[in-house]
């Protein structure tokens, strides 16, 4: 059956086949659209079987928080014998972004002598951040959202895929499950938050943060985020520092990093939005499709969002670890686009 990813795949694969010791990188903007284009590459193989994945096949992903040393000795002596079966091993990298600095030094050695059977696969949503001397020794492929499964996802759910969107357009995983399912009364349960004041939306935000994340859980987190935004926006002044507080004290609640990092993708969203219909007509590539009404008041009243802020949110969502005062964080986060709101509404 044709996957959404094969395209790409064939192209990568070719590639493969009239090559000896190559390394590759998949380069793009979300994370898991990368890791299944990654393991479609090595499932490609017509040699491939269930067995070799065990043999064959190595994935690395950061320990907490980095790749480090003893993962890139792991990968030596995984490359030290042949395959299995079949005439290539495969060896994916996962967040390459997040080497340290001695496990990339270490690394670019294999790369500079891979043996001859070594299919390397890095992949990264912050490519520049790697060492030029790493990036120099990879074929670069940049992956981005097939349009078929938005075109199907938007055929399916009709007007109410506004409610989706964003989140099926930055997470593949989340876009496969919506089309998998019917998940009409997920979409009931994102409606009903707009109904929501601030502080029922935080007891909201709360419960969810409470476990691990699942798709179903990260399409309620956006439009939790997303309501939590429009409030601050509409809010004044005199209200802004015990909102502030009480976001705060719910984004901190569990895994504080993550947490922010997660509401921080959500702002950047919208701020991607903005230039888009203010600038544009490529009203198309607007994701959350769910604010444009909001979106274009609040363009038409003169509303816009600086640069700097822009790159300060790309910035921290790319770290890899938190070393900032969370407080600060959070509060230029909201300010991004509450301030541009009071100076619209005092210019």
């Amino acid at each position: 059956m044709k996957t959404f990813t094969e395209e790409i795949t064939n192209r990568i694969f070719r590639l493969i086949i009239k090559s000896e010791g190559i390394s590759l990188a998949l380069i793009g903007e979300q994370a898991s659209l990368l890791k299944k284009v990654a393991l479609d590459v090595v499932e490609h193989d017509l040699e491939w079987n269930a067995r070799r994945s065990v043999e064959d096949l190595m994935i690395v992903e950061p320990a907490d928080g980095n790749i480090g040393i003893n993962e890139i000795k792991k990968l030596e002596s995984f490359f030290m014998h042949r395959p299995l079966g079949g005439q290539r091993k495969y060896a994916i990298i996962h967040d390459a972004e997040r080497f340290t600095t001695e496990a990339a030094n270490a690394f670019l050695k294999l790369l500079e002598e891979p043996p001859y059977y070594a299919v390397i696969l890095l992949t990264s949503i912050s490519w520049n951040s790697i060492i030029s001397t790493i990036r120099s020794r990879c074929f670069a492929f940049d992956v981005k959202t097939p349009e078929e499964p938005l075109k199907q996802l938007k055929a399916k759910y009709r007007e109410k895929v506004k409610y989706i969107y964003a989140v099926c357009y930055s997470d593949f995983k989340v876009l496969e499950f919506c089309l998998d399912k019917d998940i009409e009364n997920i979409i009931n349960e994102l409606i009903r938050y707009e109904s929501l004041e601030f502080t029922e939306l935080l007891k909201e935000l709360i419960e969810i943060e409470k476990d691990d994340l699942t798709l179903e859980k990260r399409l309620k987190l956006h439009k939790i985020h997303v309501e939590l935004i429009r409030r601050f926006v509409k809010g004044s002044k005199s209200k802004f520092f015990s909102m502030f507080v009480a976001l705060k004290d719910a984004l901190t609640a569990g895994n504080t990093f993550s947490n922010i990092r997660e509401f921080a993708k959500t702002v950047r969203s919208i701020v991607q939005d903005i230039p888009i219909i203010s600038h544009t007509s490529y009203w198309n590539r607007i994701v959350n499709l769910d604010l444009l009404e909001w979106l274009i008041e609040l363009v038409d009243s003169g509303f816009s969002v600086e640069e700097e802020d822009y790159l300060w949110l790309n910035s921290l969502i790319r770290r890899k670890v938190s070393s900032l005062n969370k407080d600060l964080v959070i509060y230029r986060i909201v300010s991004v686009l509450a301030k541009s709101a009071w100076r619209d509404k005092h210019a």
